[in-house]
């Protein structure tokens, strides 16, 4: 008799599930565990005119403008990196002096007895 050997089938719907296993844990990983690309303050220089100036009188007309490098930087925090508070500054503003507590009292009602294990 004839043994005939069969050859193992690739499955392919085992590779897709795989794949995408794969992949969603990937995902999962970028975006749940991966460091934070953290903003850095860039400086760059750019041309501006400044001010332009005309100026007649006495028949003679002149026009004058500057042009000044004015650095600009990318701060992606608004400029609150940059802010120096102290408590005497917020406690003696007159704006925080103005608020009110509209809050009233909590009165905690008696919740049970003093020694739970003392017997009736």
């Amino acid at each position: 008799m004839e043994t005939i050997e069969q050859k193992p089938k690739t499955n392919i719907l085992m590779y897709i599930i795989i794949a995408i296993l794969i992949a969603a844990i990937a995902v999962v990983y970028f975006v749940f565990f991966a460091p934070e690309k953290i903003a850095q303050k860039t400086n760059t220089v750019t041309n501006v005119n400044v001010a332009t100036q005309e100026t007649s009188g006495a028949g003679i007309s002149t026009t004058a403008t500057e042009k000044t490098k004015v650095a600009t930087s990318t701060d992606v925090t608004g400029g609150l990196s940059n802010l120096k508070l102290t408590p005497e500054e917020i406690l003696d503003n007159p704006v925080f002096q103005s608020l009110h507590s509209y809050a009233e009292p909590i009165e905690l009602p008696n919740l049970g007895r003093t020694n739970p294990f003392i017997p009736f």
